[in-house]
C-alpha cells in the first residue's frame, strides 16, 4: 500500500507553476463561442468566463511557513490548510480545465453531482468530452449531456473526472477512449472518477498497487487490474481520487475544492448548492441496509450488469 499524500499537488520551492495558474497560454482546447439572443456570440474568454476567471484557484504548499494539514472526514485523509479567496492568483484567461468524459450510459449524476460544485468555482473551466461532439445519453435513456469537444480536442486538462454506469463496460475495452485516459492522465494534476468510472482508470492501467473505491457491488472487479478495492467513500491515492458510488461524487468534489483552494472554498461551494444531505432513511450504504434492500438493489445491479440495460 503507498503512504497517503496529504496535498500532492502541492509545490516544492521553485517548482513551476501549472499553466492555469502561471498565466501560460493553455495547450488544451478552448470551448466554442455561445450564442446569445439576438445572434450576438459570447466566447469561452469572454463576460461570463471571466468573471468565474477572476481568481484562479492554486495548490497549497506544506512546508516551515505553512501549517500542517488538519485531519479531514469521511476517510478522505487530511485537507489541505485554507487559503484565504483573497489570496488566489489573479489571472486573467488562463483557467484550471476540467474534462468530464462522457459515453453511452454513464449514470447523470455521477457526472451532474461533481460538475455543480467543481464547475461553479473561481478560475475552472468545464468541457464535457466523448469520442465525438454532441448529445450523449445517460443510462436511463430520457437525459443526455452534451459533450463540447472530441477526445482528441482536449489534450492536457488539469482534472480528469470519469462517470461509471453501466456503459463502463464497454469503455473498459475501447481503446481509443482508454489512450484518451492515459494521455489526458500524463497532464492533469488529479485524475478522478465516480462509481464505475474507477473501473475505467484501472482498465487504462492507472490504479495498479493504488488504494480506490466503485459503487459497492463491484469493488472486487479492481482486483484484476492491480488495485485495491476498499469500502471508503472517497479515496485518495497519490493524484488519483475515486469515489463510491453515484452520489458520493459530491462529497469527492467537496474534499477535492478543499485541498485545491482550501477549506472556506469548499464550504461556500456546499453552501452555495446547499448540499446539506436529510435522508429520510439510513439506507445508503449496504452495511446499513435492511439485507432484503441489499439483496434486491444487488440483485437488480447484476441484471443490469447482464443485460446492460
Amino acid at each position: 500500500m503507498r503512504p497517503h499524500t496529504p496535498c500532492p499537488g502541492a509545490r516544492a520551492p521553485g517548482d513551476a507553476l501549472p499553466a492555469w495558474a502561471s498565466g501560460r497560454p493553455r495547450s488544451g482546447r478552448t470551448p466554442p463561442a455561445t450564442a446569445l439572443p439576438g445572434g450576438a456570440r459570447r466566447s469561452a474568454g469572454g463576460s461570463a468566463a471571466t468573471r468565474r476567471a477572476a481568481l484562479t484557484l492554486r495548490s497549497v504548499q506544506v512546508g516551515p511557513d505553512h501549517p500542517a494539514p488538519r485531519p479531514g472526514q469521511n476517510g478522505a485523509g487530511p485537507l489541505c490548510p485554507a487559503v484565504p479567496l483573497n489570496s488566489l492568483i489573479p489571472s486573467k484567461g488562463h483557467v484550471m480545465q476540467i474534462a468530464v468524459l462522457l459515453y453511452d450510459r454513464f449514470t447523470t449524476l455521477d457526472a451532474i453531482g461533481p460538475y455543480e460544485l467543481l464547475g461553479r468555482a473561481p478560475g475552472v473551466e468545464t468541457v464535457f468530452v466523448a469520442r465525438r461532439p454532441g448529445p450523449v445519453r445517460g443510462d436511463q435513456g430520457s437525459v443526455a449531456l452534451v459533450a463540447d469537444a472530441a477526445l482528441a480536442e482536449v489534450t492536457a486538462p488539469d482534472i480528469v473526472l470519469v462517470p461509471g454506469g453501466p456503459g463502463s463496460r464497454e469503455v473498459m475495452r475501447d481503446e481509443e477512449i482508454l489512450d484518451w485516459v492515459r494521455t489526458a492522465d500524463a497532464a492533469t494534476t488529479w485524475t478522478t472518477s465516480v462509481c464505475t468510472g474507477s473501473h475505467i482508470l484501472a482498465a487504462a492501467g492507472l490504479l495498479a498497487g493504488r488504494r480506490a473505491t466503485s459503487y459497492w457491488p463491484t469493488l472486487d472487479e479492481l482486483v484484476p487490474f492491480g488495485a485495491e478495492p476498499t469500502g471508503e467513500r472517497v479515496v485518495f491515492d497519490g493524484k488519483y481520487v475515486t469515489a463510491a458510488g453515484v452520489s458520493s461524487g459530491i462529497d469527492m468534489a467537496l474534499h477535492l475544492l478543499a485541498r485545491i483552494g482550501g477549506d472556506e472554498l469548499a464550504q461556500q461551494m456546499q453552501l452555495l448548492t446547499e448540499y446539506d444531505p436529510q435522508p429520510p432513511y439510513d439506507a445508503g450504504s449496504p452495511d446499513r441496509a435492511p439485507a432484503a434492500v441489499v439483496a434486491r438493489v444487488r440483485a437488480g445491479w447484476a441484471e443490469t450488469d447482464r443485460t446492460g440495460s
